[in-house]
């Protein structure tokens, strides 16, 4: 199970715990409710994103939950387990039900491309600004440097060497070599 939150994306979500009748009051006691189609705002502890957090369990383990996922599972009685809870408000500190909804970090990426949350192709500040981003030998992964990304492009291009013999030579994988002599990646450099 992949878990939202401020965790690494890798770690395992534990199902949200019981919520006793103390729990919940105190959960909506944090709420600012309006109408349906406003937000209601979390007035509890905020992450640095807006979101809201709360305490569940005892003093000794207790859990620091969003306060969204919480509403979700109060309004709906399921656990989002896996699935992100978001947002048709995009409204972080926002715990309407009514704005609620389950998705995969996919379905999560493309509501905000749809909405404009997202830059990318030529908006995308890397494009706007290539001078400030980490490209080829810069980036300090890089096994290659810019010298050799010339020849592994200029020996293609001979016809005498293949993608397997390139890869073999300067010891990455094939498909890289591939991506370079397509230009797919280190497209800054000639």
């Amino acid at each position: 199970m992949i878990c939202e939150g401020d965790q690494v994306a890798r770690t395992e979500c534990k199902p949200l715990p019981e919520f006793t009748a103390s729990d919940i009051e105190r959960f909506w006691s944090r709420v600012a409710k309006r109408g349906r189609e406003d937000c209601w705002i979390w007035q509890g502890t905020t992450n640095r994103s807006g979101y809201g957090l709360m305490a569940v369990g005892s003093r000794k383990p207790y859990r620091i939950i969003r306060a969204h996922r919480i509403a979700y599972l109060l309004d709906h009685g399921k656990d989002p387990g896996s699935l992100l809870v978001c947002h048709t408000c995009d409204n972080p500190p926002c715990v309407n039900p009514f704005h609620l909804w389950l998705g995969d970090i996919g379905a999560n990426i493309r509501d905000a491309a749809t909405k404009g949350r997202i830059q990318s192709g030529d908006d995308h500040h890397s494009r706007r600004h290539p001078e400030n981003s980490a490209r080829g030998e810069r980036q300090g992964r890089s096994k290659l440097k810019e010298g050799d990304i010339v020849a592994i492009r200029s020996l293609h291009e001979t016809g005498h060497w293949s993608y397997p013999e390139l890869a073999a030579k300067f010891g990455v994988d094939k498909a890289h070599i591939c991506l370079i002599v397509h230009r797919k990646t280190w497209r800054h450099v000639a």
